[in-house]
């Protein structure tokens, strides 16, 4: 459906074929009550507009749908764009690392627990999280180029899946995730790996995604920010980050945001998307990636985290999150989800061979089919970075 979110794109509409068919978001329709009283509405859907009353009941018996304002929450239902670490972190002073308690994510998750957690009982809480969460969807297709405002159909078949149409459609090239362990330590020397191969993949131009919490998703967002970054400087940036190697280390978001600001004075970041959620509000999103699509329900984020990465994803030694994420991909490319089979690169030989054997049975449940032939076990960053390039090509 094609989008109307200001007001030139409205009086546009409405002197040409009218709003049928549309989605109107966020705007006052007061000004223009008169035009609207007269204009093609069947099918029209009108999100979070301020809709004087004599006009929201004509909108309705000529066939349009309006979801009305909803006012007293910590966020908005409809909002039109991503968040952005800046707008979640609004108030943060990394002085004081207490002050995270006042910043918009921390509230937004005070809210959710107190609403039910993972199972509200209040049907508006519910639809409220899910017109967030269908916006969210909608700035993620916006930011990958499907899906532009006054655009005609969006090119993704539905929430979650991806088609070869939506990728050959998208702005970037390719779209790698980089999965592993949110309880990778800073002083690890993995989160160092995972930083220089996040640097590999975002120089060519490809979009890197994560899960957007700490451990080896946080490497992974500040892997975008170190290209050019001299020898000293990225070892200045770890020891900084290492004095508070843990997420729930009391200055963990202050090192964090300390780096920020040292390294955005010298260079702008390469384009980065993390997909956290507020099911697991307890570990904050990491404040280097460039746009953050954060949502409320785990189980939508968790698929279109998978179905999203379309040029590959490299599993970087993680536990139990990163085996279902392995799975869920498996099973999209067994089935050929969206007519799409993505690389599957799995670094670190011992972990995936030996310590949790999932690369014996990626092996044994791809023998004979077409995924099979995009499947590696990697030992170093040269390889994983190899084994997409060589994947992406195989032919089946």
């Amino acid at each position: 459906m094609r989008e109307v979110e200001t007001e030139e794109e409205l009086l546009r509409e409405l002197a040409g074929d009218g709003l049928a068919g549309r989605v109107v978001q966020g705007l006052d329709l007061a000004p223009h009550a008169a035009r609207l009283h007269g204009a093609a509405v069947s099918g029209t859907v009108f999100l979070g507009c301020r809709t004087p009353g004599t006009l929201a009941a004509r909108l309705i018996e000529r066939g349009a749908l309006l979801f009305p304002r909803l006012d007293d929450l910590p966020f908005d239902p409809y909002r039109r764009t991503l968040y952005t670490p800046d707008e979640l972190y609004e108030g943060f002073d990394p002085g004081r690392p207490e002050s995270y308690a006042t910043t918009r994510d921390a509230l937004i998750y005070a809210w959710w627990r107190q609403t039910g957690g993972g199972e509200p009982e209040d049907l508006r809480v519910t639809l409220a999280r899910r017109l967030h969460d269908l916006s969210i969807h909608d700035g993620i297709q916006d930011l990958l180029g499907e899906h532009r405002p006054g655009s005609a159909e969006p090119t993704a078949a539905a929430e979650g899946v991806e088609t070869a149409a939506a990728v050959a459609a998208s702005r970037w090239p390719r779209r790698i995730a980089i999965m592993g362990g949110h309880s990778l330590r800073r002083d690890d020397p993995l989160f160092r790996e995972v930083t220089a191969l996040s640097t590999r993949i975002a120089l060519r131009g490809w979009l890197v995604i994560s899960g957007g919490g700490p451990g080896a998703m946080e490497a992974a967002h500040l892997g975008c920010w170190l290209h050019g970054a001299s020898k000293a400087e990225r070892e200045h940036v770890f020891e900084t980050l290492a004095a508070a190697p843990e997420y729930h280390d009391v200055e963990w978001l202050s090192r964090a945001f300390t780096v920020r600001r040292r390294l955005a004075d010298e260079r702008e970041p390469l384009a980065s998307l993390s997909i956290p959620t507020w099911h697991y509000g307890h570990e904050p999103p990491n404040p280097f990636a460039t746009r953050i699509a954060k949502k409320f329900n785990n189980s939508l984020r968790e698929e279109g985290l998978v179905t999203l990465a379309t040029g590959g994803i490299v599993f970087t030694p993680g536990s139990a999150g990163t085996v279902q994420e392995i799975f869920q991909d498996a099973a999209q490319n067994h089935y050929r989800v969206g007519g799409l089979v993505c690389p599957m690169v799995f670094l670190g030989r011992e972990h995936w061979s030996r310590r949790l054997p999932v690369w014996p049975l990626i092996e044994a449940l791809s023998e004979g089919r077409l995924w099979g032939r995009r499947v590696a076990l990697v030992e170093t960053v040269d390889e994983a970075v190899e084994a997409l390039d060589r994947l992406t090509t195989v032919e089946f």
